[in-house]
């Protein structure tokens, strides 16, 4: 069974005390409890340490993205402008600016060339 994070870190907070707790009955079996609980705190706390880190890397990327998206609309928008003034600067209808004008159209068209939609064979029926 897969425990989430959260049960994981309680159970080994529970499993820490529970050491502790019973740190004569462990002795009496030869182990020792006090060197236990300190390892599972240790890598406990190693593991807090890394989910907290993980937190701020999601973060980070969420900004990241936003702040990626804005610049690309930045810059769809000044480059869209550049084409508006390339056309003006050489005459909207002259065959330069027609030129100028499919340099947009062309982002929306894709490379791909879709095959033809085969349908499937007619079952013979009687």
């Amino acid at each position: 069974m897969t425990l989430s994070e959260t049960q994981t870190l309680g159970f080994s907070s529970t499993v820490q005390k529970t050491f502790l707790e019973e740190g004569a009955a462990l002795r009496t079996a030869g182990y020792d409890p006090d060197a236990m609980q300190r390892n599972l705190k240790q890598l406990h706390d190693e593991v807090v340490t890394l989910g907290a880190d993980q937190e701020d890397l999601k973060r980070q990327l969420k900004d990241k993205t936003k702040q990626l998206n804005d610049g690309l609309k930045r810059l769809y928008n000044l480059t869209s402008g550049g084409v508006d003034a390339l056309m003006t600067a050489v005459e909207k209808s002259s065959p330069a600016a027609k030129n100028i004008r499919r340099l947009r159209s062309r982002i929306r068209r894709s490379d791909y060339v879709e095959s033809p939609t085969v349908q499937p064979v007619p079952m013979k029926t009687g």
